[in-house]
């Protein structure tokens, strides 16, 4: 079963990083704080994107899940 994960507001990194250890493909984070890019990318194996999520469409989301069985939206 393909599991993948979008996480809002991912900062660094940390619940992305908890995600994965528990096998969960984090496909990418969303946050408006540039400065997160490197933690984030560097601990994570997934892409950073530097958006502000209140124009953010449910389209780029959803662009994410391809193959997936089960989809997560995360946030904190």
């Amino acid at each position: 079963m393909k599991i993948k994960a979008v996480d809002l507001f991912c900062g660094a990194g940390g619940l992305t990083h908890g995600l994965k250890q528990s096998g969960i493909d984090v496909v990418a984070g969303y946050d408006i704080e540039e400065t997160c890019r490197f933690a984030f990318e560097f601990n994570n194996n997934a892409v950073f994107i530097n958006q502000d999520i209140t124009v953010l469409k449910g389209e780029q989301i959803l662009s994410h899940f391809k193959d997936s069985d089960v989809t997560i939206l995360a946030g904190c």
